[in-house]
């Protein structure tokens, strides 16, 4: 279909039967866009909008009744079906040259765009994203490959129809800017709609599709819409909770890095050097509370995430660190650490003293873990030599369940 309408020498864009005010509204149009005739198409929007507002307003030559006939025309030729469409998108986009056909009434695409805002209308935000991308002067000088990126698109048109679902995705691939050149997205059909808006969320934030050992949010595309504007900073702060594979990924130094966008004070320094060179400065925690919560979660529970340990180190030097201070998920950072298999930063918590207590049993009214069972079901043979060494007790206490015994007594005394 893209190239159908790419060559066609005109595409003829239908918005359905007329009427005496639509065909009044169009007459109109049709004198302002002869009469207008001598300007460059590539002169900048304003002239065109000026012109057109002087022949509507000079000498009132047009009544102001009329005038509101013409406003509630526009208004209503804005509101339909055409307008609600998503693949109708394509057919404007690819589109040469365009003419707005209601009723017996034609008139071209250039001039009908910029009627809304020569008669001091402003459409619905789709209706405006439509109005853009026909063929005309609002197309000609927005095209920057940045305003057709998928997201943008998505959050132009995230409210258009589809018969099916996917379609909301699958019309907009073939002018995407990046969608359309890359091919990491294609349309399949043989594919259930979570699946495509998973890779569709993959794509958007990562360029690519990730693989199924990721586990990404369950969204639905009305979700996923809603959450476009702060897409990055929303999947990370879902990662902290579900997926911390994909928050390490979120906080590597890539140009898909969150830490490239934002600035909050925890993300500032997770994004810092983890060495100091002579041309980079350490470290610092000025003007960082340490015990702040951000999506749910401790700078230090953070870093250790993030497997940020020069970060971990300097928090743990921080008189004001509250070490005893659990995350969303009721763990402290050193069993964090534990259950993320990071021996580095175990030892240096344990070290450090972090969270003393618990090396000792948890509370069995809690029906939590032992650090040793942590390790023990993560089946990190490190971990727990390093727990044993510094002396934590192998009997897993009244609230085991006997599961991992085996275990412990493998690496016990």
């Amino acid at each position: 279909m893209k190239r159908i309408y790419e060559n066609a020498d005109n595409v003829i864009i239908w918005l359905g039967p007329g009427s005496h005010e639509t065909d009044t509204l169009f007459k109109m149009i049709q004198r302002l866009d002869k009469e207008s005739a001598e300007i460059s198409r590539r002169a900048p929007i304003d002239t065109w909008i000026a012109r057109w507002s002087d022949l509507l307003y000079e000498g009132s030559r047009i009544p102001a009744w009329q005038l509101n006939m013409l406003r509630d025309a526009l208004r209503e030729t804005l509101a339909r079906k055409w307008f609600e469409r998503i693949w109708v998108i394509q057919e404007a986009y690819n589109a040469k040259t365009a003419t707005v056909v209601c009723g017996y009434s034609a008139v071209r695409s250039r001039t009908f765009a910029l009627m809304p805002a020569a008669m001091g209308i402003e459409p619905l935000l789709q209706q405006q994203a439509l109005l853009a991308v026909m063929p005309g002067p609002l197309r000609w000088q927005n095209r920057k490959p940045e305003s057709r990126s998928l997201k943008t698109l998505l959050q132009r048109f995230g409210d258009c129809q589809a018969s099916d679902e996917r379609d909301d995705i699958f019309a907009l691939l073939g002018i995407a800017s990046d969608a359309s050149q890359d091919g990491i997205l294609q349309p399949r059909y043989d594919l259930p709609m979570m699946t495509i808006l998973r890779s569709t969320i993959s794509y958007l934030v990562l360029g690519t599709v990730l693989d199924k050992s990721f586990q990404l949010p369950e969204w639905t595309f009305r979700d996923l819409c809603q959450r476009l504007h702060h897409l990055l900073e929303e999947l990370f702060k879902w990662s902290l909770s579900h997926c911390h594979k994909l928050a390490s990924i979120l906080t590597n130094d890539n140009e898909h890095s969150i830490l490239a966008f934002r600035q909050h004070p925890i993300l500032r320094l997770l994004n810092m050097n983890k060495v100091a060179t002579p041309d980079t400065a350490l470290l610092t925690l000025d003007g960082v509370d340490v015990n702040v919560m951000y999506a749910g979660y401790l700078l230090l529970h953070m870093a250790v995430i993030v497997s940020h340990a020069e970060l971990v180190r300097l928090i743990c030097k921080d008189k004001r660190l509250d070490r005893a201070a659990r995350d969303t998920n009721l763990l402290t950072a050193l069993e964090l650490a534990v259950k993320k298999n990071n021996v580095t930063i175990v030892k240096m918590l344990l070290s450090k003293h972090i969270a003393g207590r618990q090396l000792r049993h948890w509370d069995i009214r809690n029906s939590l873990e032992t650090l040793l069972i942590i390790a023990a079901k993560q089946e990190s043979t490190d971990c727990l030599e390093l727990l044993l060494q510094t002396g934590a007790e192998t009997d897993s206490g009244p609230g085991n369940d006997g599961r991992h015994s085996g275990w412990l007594r493998q690496w016990g005394t």
